[in-house]
């Protein structure tokens, strides 16, 4: 296989010219908090689910940081491709109890591929160490006015080349993971990692302390290209006692056909002062131990002399799918590390995913003893992978419920994903909603060999009663009719054909990933199929069929003529199409594949041909940590503001609600034009509006070309406008953003040297 990379500047571009550049404002209507999701309680077998809003987690990374200087440290969870999430610890007196708190991923730049928080600079601040453009780059920890955890722009790690004044990269390959430790215990922060063919480990030691520098540099040489005197070639275990790795040498990719993917974890696994390590690799399902001789023997060099293939022996062997990847870290605040074990890729187990072995002896003396592979898991809503809610009253008691369809959990023994629906009853009030988990296989659709999870349930047959519809993965389409008595009766659904058929008889298909929606979009009493597709289209299929038939035509491969993502490139929508608000307005919102909501106009026009008016390509600043979004907007305790709950590919689900009372008049108009001066500005940047005073209690945010929060810019409040000092920034296009009043402002400038 090859490795596979992404470039981050087009990425972050793309994302930043969708949020700089639309046309209306970006209003922040829906929020969410640590607070807030506390009030929507989640049951099953009696026991609460503290995080049951935190999304799901696939193939996540760990790290621990004070995020808020209240003298415990929190943890941060990265999943590639996808984002940080953050936790606070919660816990009174000793020991965690983590807790979501989604109000304060904003604070953390984006992160690529790896994550490492270690202090490097001496402040007592966690620096951010990832994969940049290429190789190693960190952004500098700080805390704020508020106390709160924050990071300068990234810079790049480089190394002193031997025999010249020039610099290189710290070269890591883009799956891997790097270690980041004090390796020879001298006071200043060493790296190793897998060459970029994974073959040879290759070390930089950082001489920062033996030239007396500041403590805020990192001064790395190559040290050697076969660190541990150890290598891994095609077989699981490592060849150990290596001598042959002359400096500099690039080792043949044919002596490796595994695709060199490694995530090594530094460890001192035996507690005798020097550094073991913890490969995990990406052929196989196990963790290998490997034993450092240093310390034992009194070695002059790193040198590894023994190795466990299937850690850990005498203990609880670890067998995770494809390629776990081990965290060294203080999970449980008792002082001393444990272990994290997460699948480094996404693909394989989706639930049984965080291995926890704590570490019950002490730092001198680790004991690591195996506790569960579903550490906070089982305190999440985590369907699988890809969930798809659906809010309605099931057991027709009054109360809306949350059903949420999926393509289910990993199963080890045929290595595929078996999709299933989930059912939570509301079990609260009308006016204080709580869920409580009553079945997680309902219908059974892995029996009935339905391989899908886009859930929607609508009345498509005319006859007062609602159907169930399930977008499957090959872009067909489940049909479940409902033989229930009457409306008032819970569904009895039964499939009635495990390929929905158009009024010709052949199989709707809609792409791959198909995402039904049951709507009357031509406004003649009658409900019609639309489909969200891969691509990014939706699909509408008329329905003229009497009452208790359906007779579907396709109209429109591009309903409303609209298209989410870019063009000739995955788009993957899932509609949703109702009230969003207190306006009493009908929207199509469209979950997209970045983690995003778009907002459209024109579904209600009653018009199958009418071209529909994107309004938001970022709505309410929504960007969560996930992809495939699937949206569903409910009033759920009757208070006028409506929820907002989403699914994504993580199998998890989203809690938002309204905060502000809407008028769209309003907001529109909210959005006034900001006043940006001078620009290009040098050292002192002017922010203020073209027509109206700048609330004070604005917020106001700087973000560079790449799309990452500048925080440490200083601000001052003066005269209704914003005095911003840039002076510290390097010089290149940067994004202003305002907030103030439920709205959003934004504009570019550029700042010169």
């Amino acid at each position: 296989m090859k490795k596979h990379t992404v470039n981050p500047a087009s990425m972050m571009l793309a994302l930043l010219m969708a949020f700089s550049f639309s046309s209306k404002a970006q209003s922040e209507i829906y929020q969410s908090s640590k607070d807030y999701l506390a009030t929507m309680k989640v049951m099953a077998n009696g026991i609460e689910k503290p995080n049951a809003w935190a999304g799901g987690q696939n193939s996540p990374q760990f790290a621990i940081a004070d995020i808020n200087k209240d003298g415990k440290d929190d943890l941060i969870i990265f999943e590639n491709y996808k984002g940080v999430k953050t936790f606070l610890n919660v816990a009174h007196g000793s020991g965690t109890e983590y807790r979501y708190a989604p109000e304060l991923e904003y604070k953390f730049p984006d992160v690529y591929n790896f994550i490492k928080m270690v202090d490097y600079n001496c402040d007592g601040v966690p620096d951010l160490f990832h994969f940049g453009y290429s190789g190693l780059w960190v952004c500098d920890g700080f805390y704020d006015d508020n106390n709160l955890i924050t990071f300068k722009p990234m810079k790049e790690i480089r190394y002193q080349r031997q025999g010249t004044t020039g610099t290189s990269n710290v070269t890591i390959s883009p799956s891997d993971n790097p270690g980041i430790e004090d390796i020879d215990h001298d006071g200043d922060l060493d790296v190793v990692s897998y060459s970029i063919w994974g073959t040879f480990i290759t070390s930089w030691k950082n001489v920062k302390v033996e030239q007396n520098l500041p403590c805020d540099t990192f001064a790395l040489e190559l040290e050697t290209t076969c660190w541990g005197k150890a290598l891994q070639g095609v077989a699981r275990t490592h060849q150990l006692g290596v001598t042959d790795c002359p400096p500099f040498r690039q080792p043949d990719p044919g002596q490796k056909i595994d695709d060199g993917n490694n995530a090594m974890c530094l460890v001192d696994i035996d507690g005798d002062g020097d550094f073991d390590f913890l490969d995990g690799n990406n052929q196989y399902s196990d963790i290998q131990l490997v034993i450092n001789g240093k310390r034992q023997y009194g070695y002059s060099i790193d040198t590894m002399i023994q190795q466990d293939t299937t850690w850990q022996i005498g203990g609880h062997k670890l067998t995770m799918p494809k390629f776990p990847s081990a965290y060294w870290l203080d999970i449980d605040g008792d002082g001393d590390r444990d272990l994290l074990i997460s699948p480094k890729l996404d693909g394989t187990e989706n639930y049984k995913c965080i291995a926890l072995y704590e570490n019950q002896g002490t730092v001198n003396a680790p004991n690591f003893v195996y506790q569960t592979d579903t550490f906070l898991m089982e305190g999440m809503i985590d369907a699988g992978t890809n969930s798809y809610p659906a809010i309605y009253d099931y057991d027709k008691d009054g109360l809306q419920d949350l059903l949420i369809g999926t393509m289910g959990r990993y199963n080890a023994t045929s290595g595929t994903t078996m999709s299933r629906i989930v059912y939570y009853k509301n079990t609260g009030t009308a006016t204080v909603p709580e869920f409580t988990l009553q079945n997680d296989n309902l219908l059974n659709l892995e029996s009935q060999g339905i391989d899908g999870g886009a859930i929607t349930i609508g009345d498509l047959d005319n006859d007062g009663l609602d159907e169930l519809l399930i977008g499957r993965k090959n872009g067909n389409i489940a049909y479940f009719r409902n033989n229930a008595a009457n409306a008032a009766t819970q569904p009895d659904w039964q499939l009635w054909q495990r390929e929905l058929t158009n009024q010709a008889g052949t199989a709707i298909r809609a792409n791959n990933f198909a995402a039904p929606l049951v709507y009357d979009v031509d406004k003649d009493g009658i409900k019609d199929l639309i489909v969200g597709t891969q691509i990014g289209y939706l699909q509408y299929y008329k329905n003229s069929a009497a009452s208790g038939q359906i007779a579907l035509n396709k109209q429109a491969d591009s309903l409303g003529k609209l298209k989410v993502g870019p063009y000739q490139q995955v788009g993957t929508c899932t509609p949703f199409i109702g009230k969003i608000d207190n306006s009493g307005k009908e929207y199509l919102m469209m979950g997209a594949n970045d983690g995003t909501i778009q907002r459209w106009e024109g579904i209600d026009s009653g018009d199958p041909n009418k071209t529909y008016t994107r309004l938001d390509t970022f709505y309410s600043n929504i960007h969560i940590k996930g992809r495939n979004v699937a949206p569903v907007f409910a009033d759920l305790n009757n208070d006028g503001k409506y929820e907002l709950f989403m699914g994504n590919d993580l199998g998890g689900i989203n809690l938002y609600r309204q905060v502000w009372n809407v008028d769209v008049k309003d907001v529109a108009k909210a959005a006034s034009k900001l006043s940006i001066y001078p620009n290009p500005a040098m050292d002192v940047l002017n922010v203020g509006m073209s027509d109206k005073i700048i609330p004070a209690k604005s917020t106001v945010r700087i973000y560079t070309s790449m799309g990452q929060l500048v925080s440490s810019t200083p601000m001052q409040y003066r005269d209704n406008a914003w005095r911003i000092d840039i002076s510290a920034l390097p010089a290149g296009m940067y994004l202003c953003s305002v907030y103030y009043n439920g709205a959003t402002s934004t504009a570019m400038f550029s700042k010169t040297k």
